[in-house]
């Protein structure tokens, strides 16, 4: 394959933007690299129906997975996550940005990522919910927190109010999921100097020294290598730090249990691995609930969804740590209490800060090889988030006993109200998931950090033309869905890679 100034290696969320941003440059010429397919621009009518529709989520026709069978919420196509996600764009406390800056990461604040943040707002068309789109339940959620006295917030991001509820911003074009290579390759695919490649599946980077030189792919079984004067991976919190264990960046210890040759001793890659722990909360649907649902949904109304946030006993004065999302969910369990195919009302408890740590591995230099994850949640030792789940759990019993909700939910399935402190804790310790927000993982910090990956311009400690730009740099996770932070990332990066 030709070389290229710059090769972008991802092309997720973050990959989308920095492609799109650096070939803005006539001068430079951009290639985009992604293992999965590149079904062309919006227009054009090709995208499979389950990727476009909004009020499906999440799609997985084209998820990575990830060890042991289980979906890991990451797309195999181009846009990445944005192409099967949610489409909620939420923002968070400022204090969670400026604390990256806090850590020795000059330049990074909540102040200087804001003009990114809405950058990437109106390149994704954002766009309020409307209260009449929500469908039963999350509309009797708004109703609910009301009634418990949380403020009803015109904008979920007001930084003034530390809780309350609202109909929430979406990237959505009525019901169609605007993702990020909808908002941001289709208007560069034109450009002489940008090249997709998609199916391609990036194995190691080729190095020679302090330098990158170009970077081994496989299309069609074939090993191939593509030339680069600079390189940025953007594959993610769970792909980027893989890419560079298998090119032997990384801790020695895990390198040489995997075969590879050790060629820069970083120890931070693949650590450092936090997401938001979630607990669902399972209550019996009442009568006509479900049939209410469908029927709201079968008039194909847009994208729309609402959420409720509040703090937990452990929180700060200055910030909040808890969301709440309502949602019907059919429980793939056949044991008691449940019935596998039996739909549920649920209310999904996120912790937005937690204290866990978890790691990303490889069990072989195989790039086809799922990464290993190991999240870590609920592994503090002071028992910090667990705490602020169970918070949570409470809070949603007092929103499930809220006049608006006890229409439409009725007794609490699991984990039950039965159960008493010790036994809800360890309910939560067995039954904890993730929502999909993994950060971290290739951390930018001061080079006196011993984790750290990348300093705060992107570029990795040792090399000098090798970068990453996504949600792996991450030192700390901001308490919000990731999806607009990792776009504001990359643009902030994108924008410093151009002037160097």
């Amino acid at each position: 394959m030709a070389g290229y100034d710059v090769v972008v290696l991802g092309g997720g969320s973050a990959g989308c933007v920095l492609a799109a941003r650096l070939s803005e440059d006539t001068d430079r010429s951009v290639c985009l690299i992604e293992a999965g397919p590149d079904y062309g621009p919006y227009a054009e009518g090709r995208w499979p129906a389950d990727l476009l529709n909004a009020n499906e989520p999440v799609a997985v026709s084209h998820d990575w997975g990830i060890e042991g069978g289980w979906p890991s919420w990451r797309a195999r196509v181009l846009g990445g996550c944005s192409a099967h996600n949610s489409c909620l764009v939420v923002w968070g406390p400022p204090a969670d940005y400026d604390e990256w800056g806090e850590a020795g990461n000059p330049g990074w604040s909540h102040a200087a990522l804001d003009p990114y943040r809405r950058r990437c707002e109106q390149a994704l068309r954002v766009r309020p919910s409307r209260v009449e789109d929500l469908d039963p339940f999350n509309r009797a959620g708004l109703e609910a927190a009301t009634e418990l006295g949380l403020p009803l917030l015109e904008d979920f991001d007001d930084p003034q109010a530390t809780q309350g509820a609202a109909a929430i911003k979406v990237n959505a074009v009525g019901a169609v999921r605007w993702n990020a290579a909808f908002a941001y390759l289709d208007p560069a695919r034109a450009r002489p100097n940008l090249t997709i490649r998609a199916d391609t599946l990036v194995d190691r980077l080729h190095l020679e020294g302090s330098r990158v030189t170009g970077v081994i792919v496989r299309v069609d079984g074939q090993e191939v290598e593509v030339a680069a004067d600079r390189v940025v991976v953007a594959a993610g919190a769970y792909g980027s730090p893989a890419v560079l264990l298998r090119s032997g960046l990384g801790p020695a210890e895990e390198l040489v249990a995997a075969s590879i040759q050790v060629r820069a001793e970083l120890p931070g890659v693949g650590r450092n691995l936090v997401d938001h722990p979630a607990l669902e909360v399972w209550r019996r649907p009442a009568a006509g609930m479900l049939a209410a649902t469908d029927t709201h949904y079968a008039a194909d109304p847009a994208r729309a969804w609402s959420r409720i946030r509040a703090q937990s006993q452990r929180c700060p004065v200055d910030r909040w740590d808890l969301h709440i999302a309502m949602f019907v969910d059919e429980s793939d369990l056949d044991e008691p209490p449940f019935v596998s195919g039996e739909r549920f009302p649920v209310l999904n408890v996120m912790a937005l800060k937690p204290e866990s740590r978890g790691r990303v591995r490889i069990s072989s230099a195989d790039p086809e090889a799922l990464p290993v994850v190991e999240h870590g949640f609920l592994t503090d030792p002071d028992g910090h988030d667990v705490a602020v789940l169970v918070d949570g759990v409470r809070l949603t019993r007092r929103l499930a006993g809220t006049k608006a909700l006890s229409r439409l939910c009725e007794g609490e399935v699991a984990p039950g109200l039965d159960l008493d402190e010790g036994e809800l804790a360890e309910y939560a310790r067995r039954w904890v998931g993730g929502d999909w927000h993994p950060v971290g993982t290739c951390k930018m910090g001061p080079e006196t950090d011993a984790e750290a990956v990348v300093d705060h311009n992107g570029c990795v400690y040792g090399f000098d033309n090798l970068f990453v730009a996504d949600a792996s740099v991450m030192p700390t996770i901001p308490g919000a869905n990731i999806h607009l932070p990792v776009l504001a990332v990359a643009e902030r990066m994108a924008e410093g890679l151009r002037h160097r």
